[in-house]
């Protein structure tokens, strides 16, 4: 069957033309001798107007329906309307493996405010051939630190400890309660805590001391941290939302034919469509991309914002911020880009699909006056995420990065192989991990091949709120050699509270100047006795040539 005004075929019975919406067929016949229904006319006599109001607003409507949806369909299947979708459905996807990696929301987690975190890293082996020492002794040596923040409830609680083995060779403690900031270090400082106030800091250091530079001078913790904190997410996602859809309708799509292309190994059917993006519009793009960063992360605003609620003078806060320079990182990355766009002009893209989604994009142009290419291509694989493929030519060089593996973790867990080559050692990534969890379920090995190594394996446990991660051999090669050993702990999540500061911490302000040089001289007689011990314990524990050379440069002939 034909279409009767486009001449195309059609379904047999069809009402509607899929290609031109035109209305096919003609009015049904009367007088079928079927059931007229309980409001049918009697036969010869004339029809009631309401009826025929009824059937004439009921065609209209019909009308109206199938012309929104002849419309609707031919922005859909307009050349645009086809890119635009396949990109939506393209990056749904990507989006939707990512999300099966079960990570937690960091940051929603971040702006709460309110989480702990944990990292630890310690030393598991020096290899001795390449230092000329038994460095067996250092194992054990490693870092923590541990933060507990309730920015909501005005609680702080920190810790930094430098350990060696089961014994802690020197800890700082922090505590903040409300304006109140407690501090320690428990080897100096016979474990008591000794604190201020910063609100009142400034005064009440010009009371004791008499130095009236410092009266006024003060901060809040808590409005510090609210300061330099990221602006509210969801704007900056609105803003790249309105740059992205305004870039979108700026461009020209026309489809200029078909063609079986090899996407990742693979010969795939392909819908071939050209998209032009004038230069304007992607300069305006880039203005809007750096403006909605910069406000998003406005680090001149932040640290001026931080330091008028410290109490400093503006003219201060200048002198200071002049000496820093240009904090607005992102508008100094955005003017680069537009000398970019001015190098490039309109942007030529050949965009290939395939089953709703984007194949390939493709771009070649000449750039003071050499020849450049780039290629992306995307799917290829049994699933579409799981094969991505990036070329670029130039002046004789082709730099190929190449990622294949579970990225969807379809069959339980997330795999990925990426390499990178060109006219540069070949770099290399070798990724897993498993989202059920349980011993060793992660692994990473980092190669620049013929150079070295960075080898990664642990535990990963995830949740929708929290992560922790325990790699317990992190480890660095060279020349297939091992030249250090790490573990690594950290772990983040909600903050199930802060310790108040004991009773016994003393608020340096209310103290005397005696018992201020009596807290000094403590801390001065606790600090040589540490020394003291520090020393016999390296002595004790490393072999007598490495002890003499880490503390005194060797000269102990």
């Amino acid at each position: 069957m034909k279409c009767s005004k486009c001449g195309n075929e059609i379904q047999a019975g069809a009402k509607f033309c899929p290609h031109c919406g035109g209305v096919n067929g003609a009015a049904a016949p009367g007088g079928s001798g079927g059931y007229a229904g309980p409001e049918a006319p009697a036969p010869g006599s004339k029809p009631k107007k309401r009826l025929g109001l009824l059937i004439g607003g009921g065609a209209a409507l019909i009308a109206v329906v199938a012309a929104l949806v002849v419309v609707f369909s031919g922005m859909l299947a307009s050349p645009k309307g086809k890119v635009e979708k396949a990109f939506q459905k393209s990056f749904a996807a990507f989006a939707q493996a990512g999300e099966k990696m079960e990570m937690p929301d960091m940051e929603k987690l971040s702006q709460s405010q309110k989480y702990s975190q944990s990292f630890a890293l310690g030393l598991n082996s020096i290899n001795s051939m390449l230092v000329g020492y038994d460095m067996s002794a250092l194992e054990g040596l490693g870092l923590r630190m541990d933060i507990d923040l309730d920015c909501p409830d005005r609680k702080m609680g920190a810790e930094m400890t430098a350990y060696w083995a089961a014994d802690d060779l020197l800890s700082f403690q922090m505590l903040a309660d409300g304006s109140e900031l407690y501090f320690s270090i428990p080897q100096f400082m016979g474990g008591e805590l000794y604190g201020l106030d910063t609100k009142t800091m400034g005064d009440d250091l010009a009371d004791m001391t008499g130095d009236e530079s410092v009266r006024g001078l003060s901060f809040d913790l808590f409005e510090l941290i609210a300061a330099v904190s990221p602006a509210d997410p969801k704007e900056l996602e609105a803003a790249v939302k309105k740059a992205n859809k305004a870039l979108m309708d700026s461009a020209e799509v026309e489809r200029t034919g078909s063609e079986t292309l090899s996407v990742n190994g693979k010969d795939t059917k392909t819908s071939v469509f050209h998209m032009t993006i004038p230069e304007d519009a992607l300069a305006d793009y880039v203005d809007e991309m750096a403006g909605a960063l910069s406000a998003a992360m406005d680090y001149d605003k932040m640290y001026r914002d931080a330091m008028k609620s410290m109490g400093m003078s503006k003219s201060d806060i200048d002198y200071i911020m002049s000496e820093m320079g240009d904090m607005d990182v992102y508008g100094a990355l955005g003017d680069a880009m537009q000398q970019l766009v001015k190098i490039v002009g309109d942007l030529e893209l050949d965009v290939y699909l395939s089953n709703g989604y984007v194949s390939a994009v493709m771009w070649e142009d000449k750039i003071v006056g050499s020849k450049v290419e780039a290629a992306l291509y995307l799917g290829g694989g049994k699933e579409y995420v799981d094969d991505i493929s990036l070329e670029l030519k130039g002046e004789g060089q082709k730099i190929v990065l190449e990622s294949s593996g579970d990225h969807g973790a379809k069959g339980g867990v997330f795999t990925d192989e990426t390499t990178i080559r060109g006219p540069f050692p070949t770099i290399s990534s070798d990724y897993r991990y498993d989202p059920k969890g349980g011993k060793d379920n992660f692994s990473w090995e980092i190669e620049i091949q013929g150079l070295g190594s960075l080898d990664m394996e642990g535990d990963l446990n995830a949740s929708k709120d929290s992560l922790e991660l325990h790699l317990d051999d992190i480890s660095v090669k060279a020349m297939g050699m091992e030249v250090v050993s790490f573990q690594m702990d950290y772990a983040i999540g909600p903050c199930k509270g802060v310790d108040p500061a004991p009773k016994s911490a003393r608020m340096i302000t209310e103290m005397s100047e005696a018992q201020l040089m009596e807290v000094g001289y403590e801390i001065e007689a606790n600090a040589e006795r540490w020394a003291e011990e520090m020393e016999a314990m390296f002595m004790n524990r490393l072999p007598q040539e490495l002890f003499w050379d880490l503390m005194y440069g060797g000269y102990y002939y």
